[in-house]
């Protein structure tokens, strides 16, 4: 079976004023009987000075029909347990155990990806200890959340290279806008998707707030010993930064610097 291929060399400009609000690697699993919560639950005793703050994972799920009065009913309601979430003190830092996989949050302040890999890839190998044998990996994800902040202006292209496009015969501007492309590159594999939308949640008068989140994946039916895992989460960077820094004008590189 076909794998991502292990990166070239690709480095682009590290800015001073990096606009990351959240970094996370995602690492899903096939479920298995053989993965107990009980199993999740000792992880913590090796986390839990680092990480004190715990929260259940649970899904959710509920059946429902209409009944005779046109009214919804519900038939039936599940809740289940799939894991457990582990914060550090400052909130600042999460790391997800769950029955079908693995997550590693990082907030800002956003340091460097080295460091970033490496204690993502030291909590991923206390999870391969309760693991079974020959667990199947289904997708491998990097994604990040970039806030970046431009002045007021009536033209956004200024600044963003990849905006939607308005037909030129609409006389008027966007107030707002969420934009979703998916994007796949054939060297690796490897797929990318990027939503970019204008931020409303702060009142910002001279600024535009935009959302510019970049989540890239592999997906794959592999056993977990038998894939470069963290070779492939270096091709997702490289596919990630692509994204991000060929999408971004000189005058948001200033911005930024």
């Amino acid at each position: 079976m076909k794998t991502a291929n292990k990166s070239m060399a690709i480095e682009y400009e590290v800015f001073k004023k990096a606009p990351i609000k959240e970094a996370l690697i995602d690492i899903n699993i096939e479920r298995s009987d053989r993965l107990s919560i009980n199993s999740i639950t000792q992880l913590y005793s090796k986390l839990k000075d680092r990480f004190p703050i715990t929260e259940k994972r649970i899904r959710r799920s509920s059946q429902f029909e209409l009944n005779q009065s046109r009214q919804l009913e519900v038939l039936d309601h599940r809740e289940e347990l799939k894991g457990y979430r582990f914060i550090s003190d400052d909130n600042k830092k999460a790391v997800q155990y769950r029955l079908d996989g693995f997550t590693f949050n990082l907030l800002e302040p956003y340091s460097k990806w080295d460091h970033f890999k490496a204690e993502a890839k030291e909590l991923w190998d206390l999870y391969t200890e309760i693991i079974p044998e020959n667990t199947i990996i289904q997708r491998i994800g990097l994604r990040y959340i970039n806030r970046l902040e431009v002045p007021l202006t009536n033209n956004l292209k200024e600044y963003i290279k990849t905006l939607p496009e308005i037909a030129t015969e609409i006389p008027y501007t966007y107030s707002n806008f969420l934009m979703r492309i998916g994007f796949y590159d054939e060297k690796t594999n490897t797929k990318a998707i990027l939503t970019e939308m204008i931020d409303e949640q702060e009142d910002t008068p001279d600024i535009i707030p935009i959302i510019f989140d970049i989540d890239a994946f592999y997906e794959c039916q592999i056993d977990y010993k038998h894939i470069e895992i963290w070779d492939i989460l270096e091709d997702l960077r490289v596919f990630k930064n692509e994204i991000f820094h060929k999408s971004i004008t000189e005058k948001t590189k200033e911005l930024i610097r």
